[in-house]
């Protein structure tokens, strides 16, 4: 999705572009999720690193989650 875009027509223009933006993909946020640490990210991007791993943890500050399912990815609010 293009970030002027979602700027111009869901009021962010003084929003920081960082905020939108997933740090796995580095791409703006497509379907976003956030973990229980409060982190944010592309569900697809968090689902693909979590498939990579016996454990569940959190790509940015580690902390391991007990269990995947959709009660650890809460949706971000529109």
């Amino acid at each position: 999705m293009d970030l002027t875009y979602l700027k111009k027509y869901n009021g962010l223009a003084s929003f920081p572009e960082d905020n939108l933006q997933c740090p796995i993909c580095l791409n703006v946020f497509s379907d976003p999720v956030t973990t229980p640490c409060g982190h944010n990210f592309c569900k697809t991007c968090l689902s693909l690193h979590w498939d990579k791993s016996d454990l569940c943890s959190c790509p940015m500050c580690n902390k391991r989650f007990h269990m995947r399912n959709s009660q650890t990815l809460l949706k971000l609010a529109e």
